[in-house]
């Protein structure tokens, strides 16, 4: 780890003393160039973006109010025609800013305004390692061939590339191919185990998401292949709250409605019709009352099991052990220890 990074967490962990929202994440578009079925945003319906000043409006309350980081993320925000002059003006306030972006659409007019202006790091999601899985994938069969071109030509401009990948059944059943392919990026590579449903639909069907021992064999490849690590032990809390979310780190979405992070889609308070101020009063008080899982202090998989409120949210009940990641943390205990 970098000193940067390092002195960044001691700053996110004072500010989550101090209750100050230092890292915002702003949800800039629900709108995207791909459809990709275990999207937890998109929507079919083409949706009404904010506008540039009403974004800026936010942001400049919420650095009013302490805060150094930002996140833009979507939908994908460069589908967003206007989305540099924002990040621009945004940039030029001294805001350290990672974009997430599926690397489709990056232009040589918007490298080169990057290049000018370079974002602390851009994350881009590999969703396979061929036109066929992005078809399969994305329902985008030129995305695979542009998002490779535009890595080479941001990797010339001396843009800062983070990957990510997902953990769904395509990529699953070519995971060697897709790890290879990582591997000759030779670039920093970020990782979730977890695939959430839609935010706006109920049905867990929506998503070919991995069995617990498909999981764990995922996460073995990682850390086999790759050197990425999945420890995560348990922490007792009063609220079940690990994490900097309603601490330090506030969830802004398309529609300027702030919550708690990007799986959770209450309190959702209005920003625009308000002010930042009163919403990030909210949600403190939203964590800061929030019940935690009467199961998990007891649970003898608990330091196995990456549980968090979030995800308890997104499987439908943040208080209730899930049985989808119960089961997960079964299969990890049992593939170290030899039986549950």
């Amino acid at each position: 780890m970098n000193y940067y990074n390092e002195y960044k967490i001691k700053l996110l962990n004072k500010a989550s003393e101090k209750k100050i929202p230092i890292a915002g994440e702003f949800e800039i578009t629900a709108n995207c160039n791909m459809n990709c079925k275990m999207c937890y945003v998109h929507k079919h319906n083409k949706t009404k973006d904010l506008s540039n000043d009403d974004w800026y409006n936010i942001i400049t309350q919420a650095i009013n109010s302490g805060m150094l980081f930002a996140n833009f993320t979507g939908g994908e925000i460069f589908l967003k025609n206007d989305f540099m002059d924002l990040y621009e003006r945004v940039y030029d306030l001294g805001i350290k800013i990672i974009l997430y972006t599926n690397g489709t659409l990056l232009s040589d007019e918007v490298i080169e305004r990057l290049k000018s202006r370079p974002p602390e790091y851009i994350a881009i999601t590999i969703y396979g390692d061929s036109a066929e899985m992005y078809e399969k994938i994305c329902g985008y069969k030129d995305g695979f061939s542009r998002v490779i071109n535009n890595i080479e030509k941001m990797r010339l401009a001396n843009l800062n590339i983070v990957l990510r990948t997902i953990p769904i059944l395509e990529t699953y059943n070519n995971l060697d191919n897709l790890l290879e392919l990582l591997l000759k990026f030779n670039l920093p590579i970020e990782n979730s185990l977890y695939v959430g449903p839609n935010r706006y639909s109920n049905k867990k069907s929506d998503v070919d998401r991995l069995s617990p021992t498909q999981l764990l064999r995922y996460q073995k490849m990682f850390e086999e292949k790759l050197k990425i690590y999945f420890n995560k032990p348990f922490v007792n809390t009063s609220n079940g709250f690990n994490c900097s979310a309603g601490k330090s780190a506030f969830f802004v979405n398309w529609e300027g409605k702030m919550s708690i992070c990007s799986l959770f889609d209450y309190p959702r308070i209005d920003i625009l019709n308000s002010d930042f101020k009163t919403a990030w009063d909210k949600l403190k008080q939203s964590v800061s009352q929030s019940k935690k899982c009467s199961d998990c202090e007891k649970c003898k998989f608990n330091n196995l099991c990456y549980v968090c409120p979030a995800k308890l949210y997104s499987e439908g009940n943040i208080e209730k052990c899930s049985s989808y990641l119960l089961e997960c943390a079964k299969v990890r205990f049992a593939d170290k220890n030899g039986k549950i």
